[in-house]
């Protein structure tokens, strides 16, 4: 077995994360470093920072609304609708906007983005290509 040398702050993260997800500290490593897209027979895979924007959008309402996801950070930028232009955190964040707009009376607009906007080019949700949180 390798041994991994980290310092003591990374350490404790990593096994807040592995307590969180029930694993071990070798296996958030694991995890992390499939994420990355790392093949060791292959070399780095393409990470998703080069990896082009995905157009996405919803209709919610009756309205459709587009957005592009930007995967190098993560951010759903609007580019339909009264909210055109905005740049939210996350996808989450761009469809809780949408839903507080466009349904102002809706008591909790908590919605999981990854499920409320939908991928342009395979009409599947946001997830997809994001999997699952």
């Amino acid at each position: 077995m390798a041994v991994v040398e980290v310092d003591e702050e990374t350490y404790g993260r990593l096994a807040f994360a592995a307590g969180l997800f029930g694993v071990s500290v070798g296996e958030v490593i694991a995890r992390l470093v499939d994420r990355a897209g790392v093949n060791v027979a292959d070399g780095p895979a393409v990470d998703s920072v080069d990896e082009p924007d995905v157009p996405v959008h919803v209709i919610y309402r009756g309205e459709r609304i587009a957005g592009v996801f930007e995967r190098s950070s993560g951010r759903l930028r609007v580019t339909s609708g009264d909210l055109a232009g905005q740049v939210f955190p996350s996808p989450s964040a761009a469809a809780i906007g949408v839903v507080e707009r466009l349904n102002p009376e809706r008591r909790n607009p908590q919605t999981n983005g990854r499920l409320f906007w939908i991928v342009d080019s395979t009409q599947q949700p946001l997830r997809s290509i994001m999997g699952r949180r």
